[in-house]
C-alpha cells in the first residue's frame, strides 16, 4: 500500500544536517513530540511527525536530506522495525518502547503509559 500522507507536523531546519521522520505510538499525536522536534531542529535537523503512519514516513524521508533517520515509539517503533525488515533504506533508526504484543495489545490507559503530567496533557485519545 502506498501512502501519500503529509506529516502531521514539520520543523524544518535553517541549515540541514539531516532528517528525522518520527512515527508516533498508540494515542500519541504530534504535540507529544513538539519539544523534541524543536530541540533537534535547532541543531540543524529537519523533523517531521507522522501520526501512526510509518508508510507515509518512509515515503517522505526517501527524498529528504541525508542522513535519514526513522524514529518510532511504542507501536510506531514496531512499524519502523517492520519497514527495516522489508529493506527500507535509511541511515539510522531510533526505536523506543517497542511493545511486546502489537497484534493482541489493547489501548492502555494514559495513566499506565506515563506518570509525567506534561506528557499526560498532550496524549491524544483514540
Amino acid at each position: 500500500m502506498t501512502s501519500t500522507s503529509s506529516p502531521a507536523a514539520l520543523w524544518p531546519a535553517a541549515r540541514v544536517r539531516g532528517t528525522l521522520a518520527v512515527v508516533t505510538g498508540r494515542g500519541e499525536r504530534a504535540p507529544v513530540y513538539e519539544r523534541f522536534a524543536q530541540r533537534i531542529s535547532a541543531d540543524g535537523y529537519t523533523v517531521a511527525i507522522f501520526e501512526a503512519d510509518a508508510d507515509a514516513a518512509a515515503a517522505w524521508i526517501a527524498t529528504a536530506d541525508a542522513p535519514r533517520v526513522l524514529v518510532g515509539s511504542d507501536t510506531g517503533a514496531a512499524s519502523v522495525l517492520r519497514l527495516l525488515s522489508q529493506g527500507e533504506e535509511v541511515d539510522a533508526a531510533i526505536i523506543a518502547g517497542t511493545p511486546v504484543d502489537v497484534e493482541g495489545s489493547t489501548q492502555p490507559a494514559d495513566a499506565e503509559r506515563t506518570a509525567c503530567p506534561l506528557h499526560l496533557g498532550v496524549l491524544g485519545t483514540e
